[in-house]
């Protein structure tokens, strides 16, 4: 009796495809499937140009009650808005050996990245297959098998599978997260149209002439924010602490303390200082995503749970491989990295692994290295963030496992950091600025050309 090897990849977006191509360039397995619930694949870069529902208000805890569609499947809702760009630069962001287009911009548009990716995917071969409309319900461990239970959502048939090894690509934007702050639920329940994650903003029309206060920092909060004044100012925005890139500061955008309370009463919100917002019309959430994989409800108690409150992804050696068994992986869940080249090594590191190349350290040996890489970041809560240099020092890691299997120069291997690229990684931030800056000036030019029509008409 010949024993399978094979692979499921549960999430068919940028980090699924490089680690089946990761894992096709080993030559060990008979299947390697990915399962991928839209339409095609892509992950978060196919856009949602209508966004039904909203998030739970709060939303601080994955195991609360969630909105599924009658299928018993959570409708899926991409996070990504009308007119985004990428904050990384195409020279970075792209695959090893398969760069971005001349044409793209240097910060390319979601429909660019859209385009790459799916490209990029078209040489798939054998021994990889991928599945498409198809959600995973239910993966469990039963002997020496994952046994996978999906549902095709355009039949709703049910269909189980067993794999030898499963690699979870589903990134880190499917839960969104709404602190639980004095007042806020009263809010929702009041005017449950006026709050909203950004998960959930496509442009910034309904906004026009509205009072708004923008809630977080980070990418989303700063590109957000300068996206609300083109229609409405001033813009409101509160923050606990400075993004990654640093959201430069303008007339039009008002930065507020982190929000203390919420009064529905008055519409009011309260900063730390006393500093209030009156008479407030929408509220929009830029306060990121905590961890969920609902298909994986019987690893989410006891001391080596995968998930608590969501805020990290536990027991996990080196970002990668589940402690108490390897056999099953991520890929893509840390955060302010490079994703598309850092899933690359990630999925080099596994290919490896799963062929038999590569031989982890016991799972004692893991465990301790947990707890000190843990403290290494600063706690649990920094657990997966890795802003530059840790991000590359990170990849080198990987570089430096991959290197020990033998064959040395079998398999797939992830693109060197070099200095010119790191140097790149730092500059790149800068350039982001400047693309605000840019955009900040277009709307002065653009409300003035306004006035002065409107005048010109009275």
């Amino acid at each position: 009796m010949t024993f399978e090897k094979s692979v499921a990849i549960i999430g068919g977006g940028p980090s699924g495809l490089a680690t089946a191509k990761a894992l096709a360039e080993e030559h060990a397995f008979d299947r390697i499937v990915i399962f991928e619930q839209q339409p095609q694949v892509g992950g978060v870069w196919n856009y949602s140009s209508t966004k039904p529902g909203n998030s739970p208000i709060p939303s601080n805890n994955p195991s609360i009650t969630r909105e599924w569609s009658a299928n018993g499947v959570e409708d899926y809702v991409s996070p990504m808005y009308e007119n985004l760009e990428t904050n990384v630069i195409k020279d970075l962001m792209g695959y090893k050996d398969y760069p971005f287009p001349e044409a793209c911009d240097i910060l390319p548009s979601r429909e660019d990245v859209l385009e790459y990716v799916l490209n990029y995917a078209v040489d798939l071969k054998d021994p990889i297959s991928v599945l498409v409309n198809k959600a995973v319900v239910n993966l469990h461990k039963t002997g020496s098998e994952w046994r996978l239970r999906s549902r095709d959502l355009i039949s709703q048939a049910t269909t189980e599978d067993s794999f030898q090894y499963v690699v979870i690509a589903t990134g880190h934007y499917n839960f969104p997260y709404v602190p639980d702050v004095p007042g806020l639920q009263e809010w929702a329940e009041a005017d449950p149209s006026s709050i909203s994650h950004s998960k959930y903003y496509i442009n910034n029309q309904k906004f026009k002439g509205k009072k708004v206060l923008v809630i977080g920092n980070s990418a989303s909060g700063a590109d957000i924010s300068l996206q609300l004044t083109e229609v409405t100012w001033p813009v409101y925005r509160s923050k606990k602490s400075e993004g990654i890139v640093k959201a430069f500061e303008i007339d039009d955008v008002i930065e507020v303390q982190e929000i203390k309370r919420y009064d529905i009463s008055s519409r009011t919100a309260t900063a730390v200082d006393g500093t209030t917002i009156s008479d407030i019309d929408h509220i929009i959430f830029c306060t990121g995503y905590l961890y969920d994989f609902p298909f994986l409800k019987s690893y989410m108690e006891g001391e080596d749970a995968l998930i608590t409150d969501g805020r990290i992804t536990r027991r996990l050696h080196r970002q990668i491989f589940y402690i108490p068994d390897p056999s099953l992986s991520f890929v893509g869940i840390m955060k302010n990295i490079i994703p598309f080249p850092l899933a690359e090594s990630q999925g080099a590191v596994i290919a490896r692994v799963y062929s038999g190349r590569l031989k982890l350290p016991s799972e004692a040996e893991m465990r301790n290295e947990e707890v000190e890489e843990i403290k290494k970041r600063g706690g649990e809560s920094k657990f997966h963030s890795f802003a530059t240099p840790t991000d590359v020092e990170y990849a080198q890691e990987l570089a430096s496992l991959v290197d020990k299997a033998v064959p040395f120069d079998a398999g797939f291997k992830a693109e060197i950091w070099t200095e010119e690229k790191k140097n790149r990684r730092v500059d790149f931030v800068d350039i982001k600025q400047k693309r605000h800056s840019e955009h900040r000036e277009r709307i002065k030019r653009n409300r003035k050309a306004q006035e002065t029509s409107t005048q010109a008409e009275a």
